[in-house]
């Protein structure tokens, strides 16, 4: 697999409209970058948070007033979170909404793929940032009763929303084409 395979698999059509409904509006960027085999930026929520506190996650959050759209929103937090600027041009696609279990949101996530690593200047809100090799964490996927499918890399496991966008990342190369390995 590699970055270019990832590109193609996951441009999409772009929705970021904000919609009514009875969970709160979301949005989280997910960044990969090459050359090469495809890393994925994810963070660990500093355990000061209100919510999902030492959680692993992607950039993102709740939708804001002062926000234009969702994918304003995932720009936004990206930007808050590891000092990460990004164009809209930039952003190649969506993949499908994801609802939180515990926190009532309904999260749009956007992919970002760039060529190469991106300087990050993470803020308090993050306590720890990790860069995962794809290939290696989707080939952790297993299924919990409890957690519905988790990932793991070293001594971090992705649960719940992010779990599921990291499976539909995975399920999308596969459609493509393309190998895990």
């Amino acid at each position: 697999m590699d970055i270019e395979l990832l590109r193609r698999a996951l441009s999409t059509s772009i929705d970021a409209a904000v919609r009514d409904g009875p969970r709160s509006p979301a949005a989280v960027l997910l960044t990969f970058y090459g050359p090469g085999e495809p890393t994925v930026i994810m963070t660990v929520k500093a355990r000061h948070m209100r919510q999902h506190a030492g959680e692993v996650a992607f950039p993102g959050g709740k939708w804001e007033d002062g926000d234009a759209d969702l994918l304003e929103t995932a720009m936004r937090e990206a930007r808050e979170e590891l000092g990460l600027e990004i164009a809209r041009a930039d952003v190649i696609g969506q993949l499908g909404d994801a609802e939180t279990q515990s926190s009532g949101y309904v999260i749009a996530p956007f992919v970002h793929v760039l060529g190469e690593r991106p300087d990050l200047l993470p803020n308090a809100e993050v306590e720890e940032v990790l860069e995962i090799p794809l290939a290696a964490i989707l080939s952790t996927a297993s299924v919990s009763g409890q957690l519905g499918v988790t990932l793991t890399h070293g001594p971090h496991t992705v649960w719940g929303a992010s779990a599921r966008m990291l499976t539909e990342v995975g399920e999308r190369l596969r459609a493509a084409g393309g190998s895990l390995t």
